[in-house]
């Protein structure tokens, strides 16, 4: 694959030497000449992973990255809130939750209000 750039009066590179000279000499940012087309079906198949039964919404984010890992407080499973420790047996549907999302951020209040208690 080639890549060009966005203002047409640099060489055209491989992947490796555009990655290695980083902006075009003519100032311009090095993009793929072309674009794969994607039908709607391939997209959404990028989103389906498969798991073993009795994993955790903790592993599943740990199998993404650890660092999603660190943050996960919960999970919605199949339109129900689950902790992040829950095994799951059934296939489904999974969001995880972090300090930073608005159900994230209920689980916390409800834990300080726990503790404080």
């Amino acid at each position: 694959m080639k890549y060009v750039s966005t203002r047409g009066k640099a060489p055209d590179l491989n992947f490796e030497e555009a990655m290695l000279t980083g902006l075009a000499r003519d100032g311009g940012l090095y993009v793929p000449e072309e674009y794969p087309t994607l039908s709607s079906q391939q997209i959404s198949s990028f989103s389906t992973k498969s798991y073993e039964e009795g994993v955790t919404p903790i592993e599943i984010a740990q199998s993404i990255s650890e660092g999603l890992a660190r943050n996960v407080l919960s999970a919605e499973f199949n339109g129900e809130t689950v902790e992040a420790n829950t095994p799951l047996f059934k296939n489904g549907n999974i969001v995880l939750f972090t300090w930073k999302d608005k159900e994230g951020k209920k689980l916390l209040a409800f834990i300080e209000n726990i503790e404080g208690y």
